[in-house]
């Protein structure tokens, strides 16, 4: 466990201090704007997420202080009632709980006037990208209380995020992130012993042994505009490419952890203006974490927030009170060439709706052919051999993949050895073990892979196909898991059901330690 020292944020809060005076003009601490003009009330419901028990060394100590401050927020400034807020603490906050807790509480009780928040305080990911809807492969994921690198039933990814908020009757959403996004920022919890961040400064961000693409987004980019969160209010810790920051704070009671994102925002929600924007608030709230991050962090650790969302430029008061308004659509020849690095520009229609009882995590494979894959283990040493079983319940033609933890895909069936692509109903395909004319030995990149099974009832048409099957293993140029799995299909196999099936199943590899 790292040696937590205090840290003070006398610095910071002296600059929230000075940013709130300035807004107080109308007045410090308005009452939340009436919430209808209609007889039916507004509701405001919220949940909130902290996650501060992982395995070591990933242990965070600033999650639980985090939802409380947020909370209280809600409550004092825009008139959240404490029974309608729902808090999913540790173990209260697996991945399937996550979800129908957001389903019954705020999904099936808000209407399309109605208010929602989601907030989220722990670590951030990044796992394998199953749909292939990711340039750099990854998907980004909250690390919740069950989380698993090698379940993708546990994985509360982006897409599944996406899926939550296009299920909403209500346009009025407003989610906050304070944690990582990606792979990509610092490991958050292993020790870098060459560059070590200062004592009590802790980076939210836990490895899954998913490694990072060289494609890498840029700081820029958006976090989550791509998806459904476009046409909502998104609040996020920090860039893509960053790590989000917990630290110790100075409290009138003594001190306590909490991420640096969140005690800026809720100081400076509390003492904003009744009239200021989620633009203005982003203006105040980004350079003061930017500089409270670099100074506790020696300039070793980069942060700036992301606001991003149709209503950026709306009121907050009047947004809490259900009356804001999200942006119309920027016409493409007027939009700013910049214009994504804080805000998703608003689809022209109504976003598809996503009816809630088919959201859930994972993997959703394609077909009526019933394909099983397993390795005879999940957890593999460098030097390990694998055994690889496969078997479907129809007759059919059977390809593997697969995905190494540096995106790299190999087809291992068909192969020199194993030619025959039919296999019937029931039996099963062996690769590698003790009868096979191979090892299928473990070695480098580490990490976890994933392999991929497709199954089709009509023969592979691709004659790159059968070549590779003359080769013991073929490696592809290509790194997009789900476009390989359709390589060489019928068109009229991928569009029938029955005539098509694929399975998944993940490992991990790692490294030999010294004798």
């Amino acid at each position: 466990m790292k040696n937590r020292a205090t840290i003070h944020f006398a610095l910071a809060l002296l600059a929230v201090g000075l940013f709130t005076s300035a807004l107080q003009a109308a007045d410090s601490a308005p009452t939340p704007a009436s919430p209808t003009e209609s007889a039916t009330p507004i509701q405001r419901r919220a949940v909130l997420i902290a996650v501060s028990e992982y395995p070591a060394p990933y242990a965070l100590s600033g999650p639980l202080n985090d939802i409380e401050r947020f909370g209280k927020t809600l409550e004092s400034k825009f008139g959240f009632r404490h029974e309608d807020i729902t808090r999913l603490v540790n173990k209260d906050a697996s991945t399937s709980n996550i979800i129908e807790t957001i389903k019954r509480e705020l999904i099936e009780k808000l209407g399309p006037r109605d208010v929602a928040a989601i907030y989220f305080s722990g670590h951030g990911s990044s796992v394998i990208d199953l749909d292939g809807d990711e340039d750099d492969m990854s998907d980004e994921a909250l690390c919740t209380y069950n989380i698993d690198g090698l379940d993708p039933k546990t994985w509360l990814t982006d897409d599944v995020i996406d899926q939550l908020l296009r299920s909403f009757k209500t346009r009025n959403v407003l989610v906050t992130f304070d944690c990582c996004h990606s792979g990509t920022g610092t490991r958050a919890g292993e020790d870098d012993e060459s560059d070590p961040l200062p004592a009590g400064v802790v980076e939210r961000f836990m490895s899954l042994d998913f490694a990072s693409d060289d494609t890498q987004p840029t700081p820029e980019a958006p976090v989550l505009a791509s998806k459904g969160i476009a046409d909502h209010m998104l609040l996020a810790a920090c860039r893509s490419s960053e790590s989000a920051v917990e630290a110790m704070f100075k409290e009138s009671g003594g001190e306590a952890a909490g991420g640096a994102f969140t005690r800026i925002l809720c100081d400076t929600l509390e003492h904003a203006d009744a009239n200021a924007s989620f633009a203005e608030l982003q203006a105040k709230v980004v350079p003061l974490v930017s500089e409270t991050v670099s100074q506790l962090s020696q300039k070793k650790s980069i942060q700036t927030p992301q606001f991003e969302g149709t209503f950026l430029a709306a009121n907050i008061t009047e947004f809490f009170a259900g009356k804001a308004s999200p942006a119309p659509p920027v016409p493409e020849s007027e939009e700013p060439a910049n214009s994504t690095a804080n805000q998703a520009p608003s689809p022209a229609t109504e976003p598809a709706r996503v009816d809630p009882a088919t959201i859930v995590p994972g993997w959703k494979p394609s077909g009526t052919i019933n394909v099983r894959i397993a390795t005879d283990k999940q957890r593999y040493v460098e030097g390990d051999v694998m055994t690889v079983t496969a078997m479907a319940d129809q007759d059919c033609h059977l390809r593997l993949y697969v995905f190494n933890a540096e995106r790299k895909v190999t087809q291992i069936f068909p192969n020199k050895f194993q030619k025959d692509l039919l296999i019937k109903a029931g039996e099963k395909v062996v690769i590698g073990g003790v009868t096979a004319e191979f090892d299928f030995v473990m070695t480098g990149p580490f990490g976890n892979e994933l392999i991929k099974a497709v199954a089709s009832k009509r023969p592979f048409t691709d004659e790159e196909g059968v070549r590779y099957g003359e080769e013991i293993f073929h490696q592809f140029a290509d790194t997009n898991v789900q476009q390989l799995s359709t390589r060489g299909v019928d068109p009229a196999a991928k569009d029938d059901p029955h005539e098509f099936g694929e399975a998944i199943t993940l490992y991990n590899v790692r490294a030999k330690q010294g004798e």
